[in-house]
């Protein structure tokens, strides 16, 4: 088995490699500390399993010799868990001298738990697909937090900035990683309904790796805005109520991720209509503050940008609502 796992990890990233020493030094050490009391390993097996392992039926077949397997796999892996887990820093310590990190320290995230599609039925790769929608949300969820929290820091940051620049990144490769998977499980033979769950999650992962790419744009408009306007005071009281309705929504739109009860596409596109409709206002208010001459044209065109980026996140929102209609059916 641990060859296996060592041919396996030819080619992955480090936290793989690591993750296929760390198997074989396990079994490794658990072989070694057994071998020596073998023989009364086996008269232990024998005297907790009620039949003996070399009992016959009429057609000469061992019945109970995989219950003995079994039991003896299962205790092994159970007793040397027990032993190693004191010394899980020293064994870490030794994976990370057989696999150090990359020249460049780090390395591009892989969604790993995809697997290889050609080992798994479509309904397997599905849910695999279904899991690495859901840890995609979750990293959406993380990046909206942040760029609402800079949008209302009372000056740019360039360290968060680059945090939401990279959250970015993530979602791009997370978006590329599922739509290869997804083609290839495309072209597998699948049912009419497993036609139309492939086909939403492709639409699904181009909807989070957009909303991504407008809160980039969001926070890149809000260093902009840094150097000729402070929002403050009523502007960004509207900014504040906006954004978080758009990132409420965001989540409404998804919960049907996590559960079909979750799922309701009417409410949703009602949520998103009333959302359309308080940009409007909040867009009007300002052209009006702008007439008076409270604000000059260029930032005010930047704070306009800014509205209409989080309208573009609750639009991409409602697709990935309407994919979920599909995934449903």
């Amino acid at each position: 088995t641990t060859v296996a796992t060592q041919l396996a990890s030819i080619g992955a990233n480090v936290s793989a490699k690591r993750a296929a020493r760390a198997h074989l030094i396990f079994n490794l050490l658990g072989v070694g500390l057994i071998l020596p009391i073998m023989p009364f390993y086996v008269e232990f097996i024998d005297w907790i399993i009620p039949y003996p392992a070399n009992l016959m039926n009429s057609t000469g077949d061992h019945i109970y010799i995989g219950t003995h397997i079994a039991a003896a796999h299962t205790l092994f892996n159970l007793c040397m868990t027990l032993l190693l887990v004191p010394f899980i820093s020293q064994i870490e310590s030794i994976v990370c001298r057989m696999v150090p990190d990359t020249v460049e320290g780090k390395e591009e995230k892989h969604l790993i738990h995809l697997g290889h599609v050609n080992d798994m039925v479509p309904a397997t790769a599905i849910i695999s697909v279904h899991e690495a929608l859901k840890k995609n949300k979750e990293i959406l969820n993380r990046m909206f937090d942040m760029t609402v929290s800079y949008l209302l820091m009372p000056k740019a940051d360039a360290r968060v900035l680059a945090r939401i620049k990279k959250y970015e990144e993530i979602t791009d490769n997370i978006q590329r990683e599922i739509t290869l998977f997804v083609c290839r499980v495309m072209e597998r033979e699948l049912s009419p309904q497993q036609s139309g769950q492939t086909q939403a999650f492709l639409r699904i992962a181009d909807e989070y790796e957009s909303i991504a790419d407008y809160l980039e744009t969001l926070a890149t408009y809000r260093t902009k805005l840094d150097s000729t306007l402070r929002i403050e005071g009523e502007l960004k009281d509207e900014l504040e109520q906006f954004a978080l309705k758009v990132r409420e929504f965001f989540n409404l739109a998804s919960s049907g991720l996590d559960s079909v009860y979750k799922h309701d596409s009417k409410l949703n596109e009602a949520k998103a209509e009333d959302i359309r409709l308080l940009a409007n206002e909040i867009r009007e208010k300002h052209v009006k503050r702008v007439a008076k001459g409270e604000y000059g044209a260029l930032s005010s065109l930047t704070y306009s940008d800014m509205i209409v980026a989080l309208r573009k996140v609750r639009s991409h929102s409602l697709n990935v609502s309407q994919a979920l209609d599909h995934y449903y059916v």
